[in-house]
């Protein structure tokens, strides 16, 4: 019997892209969305995230090119 993560995996066999690093984007692109569109306007999460430092610059740069710049503004307390 095969798990779920195995038959997601051979729907992200496309082409020359790594299906795990396109799942993996997915994934972020997920959690993103979370974030800046529900999760944005928790205070709790905002001084989480404010304390944590933010996110490494790819995954900055990633959030940047992906959500609204209003959650962007929220979030970095701007």
């Amino acid at each position: 019997m095969k798990d779920t993560f195995y038959t997601h995996l051979l729907d992200e066999i496309k082409d020359d892209e790594c299906p795990i690093c396109r799942s993996f984007l997915k994934g972020t692109k997920r959690y993103l969305d979370y974030l800046l569109y529900e999760n944005v306007n928790d205070g709790g999460t905002r001084a989480s995230f404010l304390e944590s430092d933010g996110f490494c610059e790819y995954h900055a740069k990633l959030m940047l090119h992906h959500g609204d710049l209003l959650g962007h503004a929220l979030l970095y307390d701007l």
